[in-house]
């Protein structure tokens, strides 16, 4: 009873400071009532404001210990800032990780590359598109099951593929990120280190097609990420795709 009691006068100390911060302006308003917010209308508020304390990583289907930092790194990501999606990674397949490649990229059920570019503006980053519906495009692989690549460690797309045209990437059946592979694998790039991919290169999205065949292509320019398309036969020094294992 004591120990409740005290827990109440706590709450009161506690809901009262927050007001007198408020009110003199050392708090943002908006944002405290964001959280108030959240905590009325969510029982499970601690889960939704503190992940890493109420998710544990949870247990990977074939995978190994290493990994867990990486998931439990995935989930924090995507309940910041994807808190109206549900993060469920209890059915995930970790592949076999090769010699390389050591960025996992880890692709939630039903996101959209739409969902990721309004995250990534909503986040403070300069995103520009030749379309705006990005959902149009087709790609090899898709969020209807969260699925999980690895991908190679580095900030400008592979040198090991430059000159390589999308098309000549399809004929020799190699594996390369889509476009919502990449928007993905920037942004957590970015959340780590608040720098961009592709400074120097472009990512050619050589799994992804446009409507009208072209492929979407990625890069960082004039303060931006850009989204725009290239000829399926286009190829250069600087146009290169990104290995992928799935």
């Amino acid at each position: 009873m004591v120990a409740k009691t005290d827990q109440k006068a706590r709450l009161l100390d506690l809901t009262t400071s927050v007001l007198e911060l408020v009110r003199d302006g050392k708090r943002d308003s908006g944002a405290v009532c964001d959280v108030l917010q959240l905590i009325k209308d969510k029982p499970n508020f601690v889960q939704e404001l503190f992940p890493e304390k109420s998710s544990p990583a949870p247990k990977v289907a074939g995978q190994r210990t290493g990994f867990r930092s990486l998931i439990r790194d995935w989930q924090k990501f995507y309940h910041k800032y994807f808190p109206n999606l549900k993060v469920n990674f209890s059915n995930l397949q970790i592949p076999p990780r090769p010699e390389g490649f050591d960025f996992l990229i880890v692709v939630l059920k039903g996101i959209t590359s739409n969902q990721i570019v309004t995250a990534m503006r909503r986040a403070g980053i300069q995103v520009s598109l030749y379309t705006e519906d990005l959902d149009s495009i087709k790609s090899d692989r898709d969020s209807t099951q969260t699925y999980a690549i690895w991908v190679k460690n580095r900030q400008e797309a592979d040198t090991e593929l430059k000159n390589l045209s999308a098309n000549n990437i399809k004929e020799m059946g190699l594996k390369t990120e889509t476009l919502l592979e990449r928007l993905l694998h920037g942004f957590k790039f970015w959340d780590e280190t608040h720098t961009h991919l592709d400074i120097h290169s472009v990512t050619l999205c050589s799994g992804s097609r446009y409507p009208n065949g072209y492929v979407p292509y990625v890069d960082w320019g004039g303060g931006e990420v850009r989204v725009c398309l290239y000829y399926p036969s286009r190829a250069g020094g600087f146009l290169r795709a990104r290995s992928a294992v799935s």
